[in-house]
């Protein structure tokens, strides 16, 4: 059975899951559907929970395992759920301690085998078994930023027009092309009243063309790839396009007009146009003259259900006059409508061209550097698996999954939900159950394409024979989390709301009952005119709160936007020397702990730009060389500022001494970072750290230069590490994106943004500047130009088949109410109206005592915004409204009666904490200084660049042995070989040598199950053992593959002639080992010398 739990905010729902995943490991179900106690081991290994976020996985496997220690009577806490886990699992406690023990005993040990993970971790996994089908090489490296990707597009089509030659220009069709979309993108942007330096690359022209074509890669899109690629591939079509819009928008008004001249004459002759109301006697006269004037209007428009009203009273004419005149007004309505759609084609035909060279450079990246980004997995995989049967899938995966737990499934995709579809549909065919748990009220991700519309309809309908649906009504929707006056609110508040918005569907489970009625809370809402206001009440409320007793920690603040919340801090911070309640105020923000904002991770980095762009002087490349000129002054004169703002000085004595003749010794200090033997990012980094950064900065911002170099680590794990690669990544995307967590435990008031806050709760929640509306959506859009069977729509029939795009990408303004796209255009609007209103659940759904709003004021509220439906919400929801709701009036409350004649709305009285919620702030743990341990000689213990200093023989086994480190499967070996003679270790000349010594090595029968068909490979990774004694060591084996038959092979490459015992003990050592950490398990050990064909087994 498959369980659909609607689980509402505070419902309870990691609650569920942690229950429904130990039930699935204690349990098992008889033939009758009754669950007992079960006989098999290693259950976990058959369960697969799937969340959305890292966090959450950490978070729910810890759980798990908290509460299976719990019911195994490890510790004095009792597990909640022992008893429910009794009845369902009809045991006893002492059977059920017992059946907990064996599990998290078999859990602990096989932990590889916890199958919890996020949703893009799973399908990676997947991916990497089925890479052959994929046709991508099994070492492919994950991209993890689409707007890397995406901006490197852009950098390169950019580069590709300042690289072209004026005899390209003039004659080169694609060229020509290319520029003239660009210039109307600018142009475009520009009428929307923005502003672009065409001579700098670095404004933000790159940054709106990003953004820009990351909201038009919509899963729209990636649903229709196939047929949108295919159309953008040749840019001649969309030139054609572009064209024939031009010329049908001409023909159409010209059509028109000549209508409407012999119309306007006709009607003048027969009287009809004297007795017309003004108004459209007026349009009648300007479109006989062949003008649209401000085009149709109301009493036009009304015409089309009412023609009379074309007249005033008493003037209306005869039948014939006034069909003549209605008809011709609905042909000025029509064609008025479809000349505006294709004006807005032909204003936005550059996006097409945009796209679709972006898309081209961005492709020639992934393939150059053998990457796909993770947010391709999705449709990789659709077109994989979507198909296969589940058995064929667990077969190549070598793992059999029964249960599925699908956590957040609100923020599920069609791509993702495609791919588990038939896994969970096995499951469902051999009786197993899963579980489904989510929220459509919190989906608020459609921008990273979650689709609600999954758990609402989609699901249910699929697998109606075999799914029940949990907490659709009050009866299964308890709230745990806020106090009764929070509850009450937020249940009349959003069903008001969502019932004038036509979404009751969606929020049909919005009333929850209230598990702590005798918990005291505060609701608060008030008006205010603009921004100060609204803070001003926000700090008066903050500081009531603080002399209440509650912890800084214990206080949110919610905002719509980064820029909202920058403004919240600034604001705060200025109040800290005026108030005395705020004096000792700590903000915590995602902005504060930006690596970025760290002085010193600023004067690493700058030291780092002027290596970077010193280096570069000798770039091979005219282009490259040329810009770094440019760009070496501005580097030398920040490098030297950093530096002397390092020796201690004020920041107007660094800038005298970075432009005066003393200036050069900060230029000095950057460069001795250069001149180590070994030069590697890591190494760099560490040598600026030690030379540049006092001892009293290492120690106060310890943090931020760790979490620098784990930054740098990370960056050079996934590409070669190069300065230049990195500061470019550095300055394009880390700078901004890059920090550090925030601790839970810091006592400081938060302020994020809504999206950060879900999920989260709070004892006081203030939402100050609720001033967003329902139609501000300017979202890219992908607008399907046929109907379902195929057709184009009304006047895109005008089109050539092979002109007209499948779809087109426009933003969803208001211009696409009427015409062809109007009934795509209300189903987008529709979900951006869902997306406002979730937000704004979300946001007053985190408050567990109090909770505090702003919303904005409006001279006549409308249903258009928030704060306008707020506004009407709090003057209708009455005594006799909230008497609709029958047996659950209680839950509700009528807000009319709560709000006075300022619009102010209180409910509650405001509160102090709990003796439980007066926790102790965590003990701070000071870390100590940073340690930089600045040793050039570390490096002649490990470097392979000393290879001319041994014998040749050793050189080139040396050699060999780290070519083979880099090879999973016989398709790696060209790769890995060229990586090596690109990094100068072999010549150009050698490639075949080695490529031909290894493929024949490989290329032996005896060793093909290690390089082909294994389940799972470590190359060269290390693992650490605990020796008698307590003494731990590390041990690192060449190669240990997991065969397909079960088996574990461990194998230890020598390309050398003898067999020295050590080496026997050494693999001897590999063996005994993993047969410890794998009980039960084959573990067999060889000696391979791949240069003779020889293989030495190791018992």
């Amino acid at each position: 059975m498959l369980t659909i739990h609607k689980a509402s905010a505070g419902s309870g729902k990691t609650y569920t899951l942690t229950y429904t995943y130990i039930k699935m490991l204690l349990g098992e179900k008889d033939d009758s559907g009754i669950y007992h106690l079960s006989t098999d081991r290693n259950r976990h290994r058959a369960t697969l929970a799937i969340t959305f976020t890292n966090k959450a996985t950490d978070e729910m496997k810890r759980r798990i395992v908290h509460q299976l220690a719990c019911l195994a009577g490890i510790g004095d806490e009792e597990s909640p759920y022992e008893k429910d886990l009794c009845s369902e699992l009809h045991t006893d406690s002492y059977h059920l301690q017992a059946q907990a023990v064996e599990a998290l005993h078999e859990l602990l040990c096989d932990f590889s085998n916890f199958n919890i993970s996020t949703i893009d971790s799973f399908f990676q996994t997947v991916l990497r078994t089925f890479s052959r089908e994929a046709e991508i090489t099994g070492n492919y490296e994950v991209e993890l930023r689409d707007d890397y990707v995406i901006t490197v597009g852009v950098n390169e089509m950019l580069s590709s027009v300042n690289r072209a030659t004026d005899h390209e220009f003039a004659t080169r069709r694609e060229m020509i092309a290319l520029v003239s979309w660009i210039k109307q993108y600018i142009n475009h942007n520009i009428s929307e009243g923005k502003s672009f330096n065409i001579f700098n690359r670095k404004s933000n022209l790159v940054d709106t063309l990003v953004t820009f074509t990351s909201k038009a890669l919509t899963e729209t899109y990636k649903l229709n790839a196939p047929a949108i690629d295919t159309y953008l591939e040749d840019i001649s079509r969309t030139l054609d396009f572009a064209r024939e819009i031009s010329a049908l928008t001409r023909q159409l008004e010209s059509d028109f007009f000549k209508v409407a001249k012999h119309a306007y004459d006709t009607l003048k002759a027969a009287d009809g146009i004297d007795g017309m109301m003004k108004d459209c006697s007026k349009n009648f006269l300007i479109w006989s003259e062949g003008s649209w004037g401000s085009g149709p209007g109301k009493k036009i428009r009304a015409s089309l259900d009412e023609p009379a009203v074309l007249y005033k009273k008493n003037r209306c004419p005869d039948d014939n006059v006034l069909n003549l005149a209605a008809a011709t007004a609905a042909e000025a309505v029509r064609v008025y409508d479809s000349i505006n759609l294709l004006k807005t084609l032909r204003t936005n035909v550059y996006s097409l061209g945009v796209i679709g060279e972006i898309q081209r450079q961005a492709a020639k990246f992934k393939n150059e550097n053998n990457a796909i980004l993770l947010s391709d997995t999705n449709d990789i995989l659709r077109r994989i698996i979507s198909e296969a049967e589940a058995p064929f899938i667990y077969d190549r995966l070598g793992v059999r999954l029964r249960h599925f737990l699908i956590d957040e499934f609100q923020d599920t995709s069609r791509l993702q939900w495609a791919n588990l579809r038939s896994l969970v549909r096995e499951s469902l065919s051999t009786d197993n159950d899963n579980l489904i748990i989510g929220d459509e009220k919190q989906s608020i991700y459609r921008f990273r394409n979650s689709d609600p519309d999954l758990i609402v309809k989609t699901v249910p309908e699929e697998f109606a024979r075999q799914s029940v649906t949990r907490g659709n009504n009050p009866k299964e929707n308890t709230n745990w989390r806020s106090a009764a006056e929070v509850v009450r609110f937020n249940n009349t508040l959003f069903s008001y709301m969502s019932e004038a918005k036509d979404l009751s569907g969606i929020y049909s489970n919005v009333v929850q009952r209230i598990a702590k009625a005798d918990l005291h809370g505060y609701v608060k809402a008030t008006e205010y005119d603009n921004a100060k206001t609204a803070l001003d009440n926000m700090t008066d409320e903050i500081v009531r709160q603080l002399n209440a007793g509650y912890k800084m920690g214990d206080i949110a603040i919610l905002v719509s936007t980064n820029t909202n919340g920058r403004a919240v801090i600034d604001y705060l911070l200025a109040q800290k020397t005026l108030i005395p309640g705020l004096h000792d105020l700590q903000i915590m923000s995602d902005d504060a702990l930006t690596l970025s904002s760290s002085g010193a991770v600023r004067i690493i980095t700058s030291v780092l730009s002027f290596l970077d762009a010193q280096q570069s002087m000798f770039a091979p490349v005219e282009e490259d060389t040329a810009d770094t000129r440019k760009r070496l002054p501005v580097a030398t004169i920040q490098s030297r500022y950093y530096y002397h703002l390092s020796r201690g000085v004020d920041r107007l004595k660094a800038i005298e001494l970075t432009f005066n003749g003393d200036g050069a010794e900060g230029d000095t200090t950057a460069n001795e970072a250069a001149e180590m033997k070994c030069i590697n990012l890591p190494s760099i980094v560490e040598r600026i750290i030690n030379r540049y950064l006092t001892d009293e900065m290492r120690e106060a911002e310890n943090v931020y230069i760790s979490g620098f170099q784990d930054v740098i680590a990370d960056f050079c794990e996934g590409s070669e590490g190069d300065l230049h690669a990195f500061m470019k990544w550095w300055n394009g995307f880390g700078k901004e994106k890059c920090a550090l967590a925030i601790p839970s435990e810091v006592n400081a008031i938060r302020v994020m943004t809504i999206h950060k806050s879900k999920g989260l709760e709070f004892p006081c929640v203030h939402v100050p500047l609720v001033d967003w509306s329902f139609n501000s959506s300017k979202n890219i859009e992908w607008f399907k130009t046929t109907d379902d069977d195929g057709k184009p729509l009304g006047i895109l029939s005008r089109f050539s088949p092979h002109t007209l795009p499948p779809f087109i990408p426009l933003a969803t303004t208001a211009v696409l109410e009427r015409g062809e796209f109007a009934e795509q255009y209300a189903a987008f609007a529709k979900k951006s109206t869902i997306d406002i209103l979730n937000k704004t659940y979300v946001a007053f759904t985190r408050a567990v005592r109090e909770l505090i709003i702003g919303y904005k004021k409006v001279a006549n509220p409308t249903d258009s915004s928030v704060h306008g439906m707020m506004n009407i919400t709090l003057g209708d929801a009455t005594e006799q409204w909230i008497d609709k709701f029958g047996e659950n009036r209680g839950y509700h409350v009528a807000l009319a009666s709560y709000t006075d004649e300022n619009g102010t709305f209180t409910f509650g009285t405001p509160t102090v904490p709990e003796a439980k919620e007066k926790k102790k702030d965590a003990f701070p743990v000071k870390m100590p200084s940073y340690m930089s341990l600045d040793n050039d000689h570390i490096w002649d213990l490990s470097r392979i660049e000393d290879l001319d200093e041994m014998s040749l023989p050793r050189q080139k086994g040396i050699i060999l042995h780290n070519i083979m480190s880099l090879i999973r499967t016989p398709r790696d070996i060209d790769r890995a070989v060229k990586r090596h003679a690109m990094k100068g270790y072999i010549t150009e000349e050698d490639i075949p040598e080695y490529v031909g010594l290894i493929s024949t090595a490989l290329s032996d029968p005896a060793v093909t199950p290690w390089f082909n068909g294994f389940t799972r490979l470590l190359n060269e990774r290390a693992f650490i053992v605990n020796e008698r004694g307590g003494e731990a060591r590390r041990y690192r084996p060449d190669r240990v593959v997991w065969r397909a038959n079960g088996a574990i092979d461990v194998i230890d490459y020598k390309f050398g002639e003898e067999e020295p015992k050590k080496y026997i003990y050494q693999v001897r050592g590999y063996v005994g080992n993993l047969k410890k950490m794998y009980p039960g398990t084959t573990v067999r050990g060889y000696l391979w010398y791949p240069l003779h064909s020889k293989i030495t087994p190791v018992n």
